[in-house]
């Protein structure tokens, strides 16, 4: 019996341990399909590793559905948070940019994640000129490394644009040549040199309204005529007045109030119109012709003279060129 023992015991180890290597096995089949989900998991991560890191599906998908460039406009001065656009120049330049971008990406039909893959890779060359103010080869590398595994089917390492193919790849290239790299002496100096500031003021002159007795606004006097302006527009002015030797006060003569007929005293009284009508009644018509014609004469005496010896001097050169031409035709 007690050689028998051993024997038992070992094979029953033998006969169990076909089970513990079942369940070993087991456990390291689960652990291989874990890890298998976990890198496939992980490869589709680095695959679309730059897509929908800027722009989310939802904001690239209404990129999408607008229909005007002015409306992707509105949208990423939304999204990326340019409020003053219109007076700062880095601000412009960078939605200009990237406005034209997303046009661009319309326009090569490209998927929601291609676009928002493709607006990655800008808005990284943009920030790594502005930011980290990286020269053109150093940002041409960091290009590079983003283009890493596209056009393979199952690549060990990918920079997150898997989602390209190859055509589509050097599409891209040839875009962010013409667009940035030709240009990237003239992104680094707006993005490292300081905008002038420029104050524009404007003066405003106003007009105060002038106090309720004067008339407001003035009497346009240069827009009806003269008469209609004295009669209707314009007051009146008082009458001058004369003081007489008893202090009362009456019109002048000629003006509203005058008596007709009466003497008026003053500078500028009757009698003295009266003694001239009596010494105009006393001359004769053929006195007074002489009166004009001596008159006349002593005005123009000089004139008549000075004319008539102007006119004998013209006269006097007309004769002798006549002279001279009729001894030219003698000859």
């Amino acid at each position: 019996m007690a050689t028998k023992s051993p024997t038992k015991s070992t094979s029953s180890k033998l006969l169990k341990s076909p089970s513990h290597a079942n369940v070993g096995d087991k456990k390291e089949g689960k652990g291989k399909g874990k890890n298998k989900e976990k890198a496939d998991n992980d490869q589709e991560e680095r695959e679309g590793a730059l897509a929908f890191k800027v722009l989310s599906e939802q904001k690239t998908r209404e990129l999408l559905e607008v229909e005007t460039v002015e409306e992707v406009q509105s949208k990423l001065v939304e999204i990326l948070d340019l409020p003053n656009y219109e007076i700062d120049l880095k601000e412009a330049a960078i939605l200009d940019y990237c406005v034209s971008a997303i046009w661009w990406g319309r326009e090569q039909k490209f998927t929601i994640q291609q676009l928002s893959g493709m607006f990655t890779v800008v808005h990284t060359l943009l920030e790594n000129i502005k930011e980290r103010h990286l020269t053109v080869v150093e940002n041409i590398c960091e290009y590079k490394k983003m283009l890493v595994g596209i056009g393979q089917e199952s690549p060990e390492e990918t920079g997150g644009l898997n989602f390209f193919d190859i055509s589509q790849a050097a599409t891209l290239n040839e875009y962010l040549y013409s667009s940035l790299f030709q240009h990237y002496k003239l992104y680094e100096f707006m993005f490292t040199t300081t905008q002038a500031e420029e104050i524009i003021g404007t003066d405003l002159e106003i007009e105060v309204a002038l106090p309720c007795t004067m008339p407001w606004p003035p009497p346009l006097d240069e827009g009806v005529s003269e008469e209609m302006y004295d009669t209707y527009i314009t007051q009146p002015t008082p009458p001058p007045t004369a003081m007489t030797e008893q202090g009362s006060v009456t019109p002048l003569d000629g003006e509203p109030g005058a008596a007709e007929g009466g003497e008026t005293t003053g500078a500028e009284g009757g009698p003295d119109d009266g003694k001239l009508q009596d010494l105009l009644a006393t001359v004769t018509p053929d006195e007074i012709k002489s009166i004009m014609d001596s008159v006349a004469s002593q005005l123009f005496g000089g004139l008549t003279t000075e004319v008539a010896g102007k006119l004998r001097e013209k006269e006097n050169a007309f004769i002798n060129r006549i002279n001279k031409i009729h001894k030219v035709a003698d000859t």
